[in-house]
């Protein structure tokens, strides 16, 4: 076996990984971004608003683009914040990872090439 071959198998046990990371994201990964945001809400009573600085929230909201590139943003009711946050994180995950995975991709290609030269 030569180094080359020692070398790819090593580099693709790497991914093999790395592409089970990313498996174990697809039920929750989204891609969306998500704010929060204070209100005041006009009502000249509101102790909350009278004060100084005073606001209602926060209040979760998440965007993201549909395949026309429009932006949406829905509300994110409370309670359920944490499925919200677990999908944008595991959706910065996925990226990640593949970033990783085409790391690793580019240098399996740079070695078979260097392989293929000898």
């Amino acid at each position: 076996m030569t180094f080359w071959t020692r070398e790819i198998n090593r580099l693709r046990a790497k991914r093999r990984y790395w592409e089970k990371k990313l498996l174990g994201l697809l039920d929750t990964m989204a891609p969306l971004t998500v704010s929060r945001s204070y209100h005041v809400c006009g009502n000249p009573r509101c102790k909350r608003c009278r004060k100084e600085g005073g606001k209602h929230g926060p209040f979760l909201y998440a965007t993201y683009k549909d395949e026309r590139r429009k932006t949406h943003t829905f509300y994110v009711p409370v309670g359920v914040e944490h499925l919200v946050e677990e999908a944008h994180k595991a959706w910065g995950d996925f990226k990640e990872i593949g970033r990783r995975i085409g790391e690793i991709n580019r240098e399996i290609l740079k070695l078979q090439l260097q392989e293929r030269r000898r």
